[in-house]
């Protein structure tokens, strides 16, 4: 879900815990498990801005357009 919905030109995605469990139908406990796994392993940043949380995919593991225009913001 965080892949398919980063903004071209970066490696992130900005949703509301709620909006992030509506739109794929799981519970709060499950996202934020799941989501703290993916932080663990640094497939994942989690920046908070406000009520909204901002999660930065890994550049190594997926990253939305071309190649020349990359600007990650994460890196491990």
């Amino acid at each position: 879900m965080i892949r398919e919905n980063m903004q071209i030109g970066t490696n992130a995605v900005a949703i509301s815990n709620p909006a992030f469990c509506k739109i794929i139908g799981k519970s709060r406990a499950t996202v934020t498990r799941a989501i703290k796994h993916l932080a663990d392993h640094n497939y994942v940043q989690i920046v908070k801005v406000g009520t909204t949380n901002t999660y930065v995919v890994n550049e190594q593991v997926a990253f939305a357009g071309s190649r020349g225009q990359r600007k990650a913001v994460f890196s491990a």
